[in-house]
């Protein structure tokens, strides 16, 4: 299957965050605005229960009156996964997470380097518990533990890079 969205958004009077120092963002108005993008996943059943995916999104922002970025625009981002059933109750899911380098940037923004990590989870199937049915899972995020920056992770200070390796 494949699903995939285009957008334009002409917008007047926008209310973004400005920045005005390390520890203070101030709303302002940007009168002309524009956002367009994409968005899209495919996925594909390769054998019984394994499926690989695909997905992938982009967003450009600009104010249009004044010839500028807008903030917080995420980059250019997509995964490519992997998942199926390892046994009759045993599922599990390898997911690899791309994100570009951003440096269309607002003024007092800072750019961020692309990334790639991966991910691993495992889940069973629905248990029925008391006449509840729960799903078990375990994970591991960012297998490799590597050090990374969200760009939209911007309002938290000194902490600048996303947690390293972490189990769920």
């Amino acid at each position: 299957t494949f699903n995939g969205n285009g957008f334009l958004n002409s917008l007047n009077n926008l209310v973004i965050d400005e920045f005005v120092s390390e520890t203070e963002y101030r709303k302002n108005n940007v009168g002309k605005a524009r956002l367009y993008g994409f968005d899209g996943r495919f996925d594909f059943n390769l054998y019984k229960n394994y499926v690989v995916y695909a997905s992938a999104a982009y967003v450009r922002g600009q104010d249009t009156g004044n010839d500028l970025d807008l903030p917080e625009i995420p980059p250019f981002n997509s995964q490519i996964g992997l998942k199926g059933a390892l046994f009759n109750f045993l599922n599990t899911e390898f997911v690899t997470t791309f994100a570009s380098e951003q440096n269309k940037v607002a003024a007092g923004e800072a750019t961020t380097p692309g990334y790639t990590k991966f991910d691993i989870y495992f889940y069973t199937n629905s248990l029925s518990l008391g006449g509840l049915n729960s799903v078990l899972s375990f994970g591991v995020q960012n297998i490799t533990d590597k050090a990374y920056r969200n760009h939209l992770s911007t309002y938290r200070g000194i902490i600048l890079v996303e947690p390293g390796r972490n189990f769920t």
